[in-house]
């Protein structure tokens, strides 16, 4: 099993969204206090991307150093791989740990439990046994007191879109909205997957959302060229990797295990796992490739088909973040593609065969029945076409295409 490391300021490797961060903050304390920073600033990034290590970098390492003005927590609203959890620092606060494999909590329980944190955090007394409009009360006061003139509090979101939504509600309308309406008060905020819709005007109107660039993985890798390939450009994968150089397919299994553990435990993982490997092949697809991918893969496992039906299939795979609709399909998140890409092509050369069989004859199809589009799908097959050339089935897998057509 992966183990991960957890935040080190020693190990952080610079990201160009620490500059942003120190840049905003620093022309807001420098302007004193005139030439603010967006309410809200959002980084947006796939699982194995570094949001959490940049969010405990930022807390623990840059606003400190910015000034002794800013106060800053730190919120975990995902559970933590358990390395990060065991790290927790006072002022750093999740809602569990990933191998507590929580379902649901008491949405409003969970809320009080975190208000109830803040105002601990920022010595602002709070009821006994309050009401969340007590606590809501309670903290806003105590933040619109304590926090004048430079005074800065910035609330650090780990994971926000991932979060339960009946609880992220509870949180906005409780705590960050009434929070976003004060002066002294900025987001930083993480998340992947589909956006969860804000009700605050703050959060929703004055929000600026960055996407994470590209992470500079060959520092990470020391020069190992193989290892920087087989990442894609993610710094977990390319963690996972430098700790088994000597068997990097098990270190993409390990990988893309770790990558589902998100999955909830109502759901079936392995038979997700199954439509992830049927997809990766894809860069963008909708339901009837999805169909048309399924039975592929179990073909070729000469495995029976699950019975459950496309839309169930996907409806499963939105729960888990890592599947999205993106422009006009349905995408894997290409961390997680990536990994399972390398991992099938050099573990189950003949299962990613027969993958990239079957989408290369899905866009041939398509050439043939839409002949508008005939150029624009000719080229969608092109790079499947190049992979069966390469492992000498491209004849094989016309043959196969022809047989299956009508007389």
């Amino acid at each position: 099993m992966i183990k991960l490391q957890p935040y080190s300021k020693d190990a952080f490797i610079h990201r160009t969204e620490v500059d942003l961060i120190q840049g905003k903050f620093n022309q807001y304390l420098e302007s004193g206090g005139r030439e603010k920073p967006p309410k809200a600033i959002l980084f947006r990034g796939e699982r194995g991307f570094g949001k959490s290590w940049l969010c405990f970098h930022l807390h623990r390492t840059i606003l400190p150093g910015i000034s002794s003005a800013i106060t800053s927590l730190y919120i975990a609203l995902f559970p933590l791989p358990d390395e990060y959890w065991d790290d927790l620092c006072k002022n750093e606060w999740a809602i569990a740990k990933l191998s507590e494999k929580v379902e649901k909590r008491a949405s409003e329980k969970t809320c009080e439990r975190l208000m109830k944190w803040v105002c601990e955090q920022l010595n602002i007394p709070y009821p006994n046994d309050p009401t969340l409009l007590e606590l809501r009360r309670a903290l806003v006061s105590g933040v619109e007191s304590k926090f004048t003139g430079i005074q800065t509090l910035v609330l650090i979101l780990d994971s926000v879109f991932e979060a339960d939504w009946e609880l992220l509600e509870l949180i906005e309308e409780n705590m960050l909205a009434p929070l976003a309406e004060l002066p002294n008060v900025f987001f930083i905020m993480t998340g992947r997957g589909r956006p969860y819709p804000w009700i605050s005007p703050g959060l929703r109107t004055e929000m600026k959302e960055e996407t994470l660039k590209d992470f500079p993985v060959e520092q990470l890798t020391r020069g190992n060229r193989q290892v920087a390939e087989l990442s894609g450009g993610s710094p977990l994968v390319g963690y996972a990797l430098m700790q088994q150089t000597d068997d990097p397919i098990r270190a993409l299994d390990e990988v893309a295990e770790y990558f589902l553990e998100v999955i909830p435990p109502s759901l079936e993982r392995r038979r997700l796992r199954d439509a992830f490997e049927a997809f990766c092949v894809l860069d963008e697809f909708r339901e009837g490739e999805m169909e048309i991918m399924l039975k592929a893969y179990y073909e070729a496992k000469k495995q029976p088909m699950p019975p459950y039906s496309i839309r169930e299939v996907r409806d499963d795979l939105l729960k888990t973040y890592l599947f999205r609709w993106e422009g006009g399909g349905f995408r894997v998140d290409a961390s997680l593609r990536n990994v399972l890409k390398n991992y099938l092509k050099h573990h189950q050369p003949e299962l990613w065969r027969r993958l990239n069989c079957a989408a290369y004859k899905i866009y041939l199809d398509y050439a043939e029945k839409y002949s508008q589009y005939r150029k624009e799908y000719e080229e969608l097959a092109m790079p499947y076409r190049e992979v069966l050339e390469k492992a000498g089935t491209l004849a094989e897998c016309e043959k196969t295409r022809i047989a299956a057509q009508p007389a």
